[in-house]
């Protein structure tokens, strides 16, 4: 999936402000949307924006660390998530901390927070390096054992951590895993359009 704006490193997701306009992404035909934090309380000052395909439906939620959450439903019960949060650290983490964070271990401790480690790298979005991690998991519901396969994008800026994350789901593990693949590059496309205004 190609960049929607060029002026945008592609998008992370989440927000509360729908800010007027989109466009027609060439490629996968999937209209978009930009948002805005433009400094709500939860982003810490950060005035982030970016782009998200327009289907998926933003949930409201209480916790002020979420800037924002995002949702589409898929056929025969499967969903895909997206999750947008900012943290605050005391201080900057050290650069020794951070090459160990972008390490193979540190990227597995990352994964541990969500699920069973798949895979990670460190890419760069926009001017910042970013751990990009996959994973999976599966846990009980009414209706039976869901499994979701999910990808998260771990963005140290100095002392705040930009964490989005992307997340399908379903009650076959194997087609839960075909999802995943199938908006795998609409995910990191989605989460490279972040822009620190």
């Amino acid at each position: 999936m190609k960049t929607v704006h060029s002026r945008f490193l592609l998008s992370a997701l989440f927000i509360c402000l729908f800010v007027s306009g989109h466009s027609q992404d060439s490629t996968m035909k999937v209209k978009t949307c930009e948002y805005r934090t433009d400094g709500k309380p939860g982003a810490y000052g950060l005035r982030l924006s970016f782009w998200v395909p327009c289907s998926w439906t933003k949930e409201e939620v209480a916790n002020a660390s979420i800037l924002g959450n995002y949702s589409m439903m898929l056929p025969d019960s499967n969903s895909l998530s997206h999750t947008l949060t900012v943290n605050k650290m005391e201080r900057p983490i050290p650069e020794e901390q951070l090459k160990g964070l972008f390490s193979t271990d540190g990227m597995k401790m990352i994964a541990r927070q969500m699920g069973k480690y798949v895979s990670g790298s460190k890419i760069q979005i926009g001017q910042w390096d970013a751990a990009e991690v996959r994973y999976w998991n599966q846990y009980k519901q009414s209706a039976g054992m869901m499994y979701s396969y999910g990808v998260q994008y771990y963005i140290p800026m100095n002392d705040k951590i930009i964490t989005a994350i992307f997340v399908v789901s379903s009650l076959d593990k194997e087609k839960a895993k075909a999802l995943f693949a199938q908006h795998e590059l609409q995910f990191r496309t989605a989460a490279k359009s972040l822009l620190v205004r």
